[in-house]
């Protein structure tokens, strides 16, 4: 388990206390003619102790569990000639566009026969290599029986913990070939100030805190889906 204490951590943590010990004298004095005021200030005094750590701990020891199932997962691979990419749009309308050549070049290159994609209506842009030319049709549907999901997209699944997924899946027979997990966690609130240093503050892991990292070949539909006509 990874806690995240930083010097800065512990300058705030001593103010804290400092503060908290001020606050404490005062209701210490306060609470004097009551009988068994140390048994009320007991309790009181251990929550103040704990405070600083205590959403800490949590926030670490859940991220450390839900690490443990990031990573790629493939079950199995196929070979195809294409597939259905649904996990972002393509940022066009449903008319026809205008292909460029590299982009007809990189399909070739990738050994895919067609590609399809989500236009902004929810239409799908069916693109296939033909004669050496890019032809693209707008569907209302799918054709492809592969299809790269996004299932969870910064999706909370626990106190300032985050999931990311996504997956290969086979429509015809509904069955998961793969995926990817990753989880990102947030900073507690005494290293709020790292999310000030590092923009957004997020935490990421990709595989298990414990493991080492491996070097990736590209997202999980590189893992899963072989092109079939890819050149040797």
């Amino acid at each position: 388990m990874i806690l995240q204490f930083s010097i800065f951590s512990y300058i705030l943590m001593a103010v804290f206390y400092l503060l908290a010990a001020g606050v404490l004298g005062i209701l210490w004095r306060m609470l004097r003619p009551v009988p068994g005021r140390k048994y009320m200030m007991a309790p009181i005094i251990l929550i103040v102790i704990a405070l600083p750590w205590a959403d800490e701990l949590w926030i670490a020891y859940h991220f450390n569990q839900a690490c443990d199932d990031a990573g790629i997962h493939v079950k199995r691979q196929v070979v195809v000639d294409g597939f259905y990419d649904a996990t972002k749009n393509d940022n066009t309308k449903d008319e026809f566009v205008v292909i460029e050549d590299r982009f007809v070049n990189r399909m070739k290159e990738s050994g895919f026969q067609f590609k399809e994609r989500r236009t902004l209506y929810n239409k799908v842009r069916h693109l296939e290599v033909q004669n050496g030319k890019m032809a693209q049709t707008i569907l209302d549907k799918p054709t492809a029986r592969y299809h790269y999901i996004k299932t969870a997209d910064h999706s909370p699944i626990g106190f300032r913990i985050i999931k990311h997924e996504s997956i290969i899946l086979d429509r015809e027979i509904n069955e998961i070939l793969g995926r990817d997990t990753s989880y990102s966690r947030y900073p507690s609130w005494i290293n709020i100030w790292h999310a000030f240093l590092n923009g957004h503050g997020m935490t990421i892991c990709n595989s298990p805190l414990h493991a080492p990292v491996e070097k990736r070949i590209g997202q999980i539909d590189a893992y899963v889906l072989k092109p079939k006509h890819k050149s040797k």
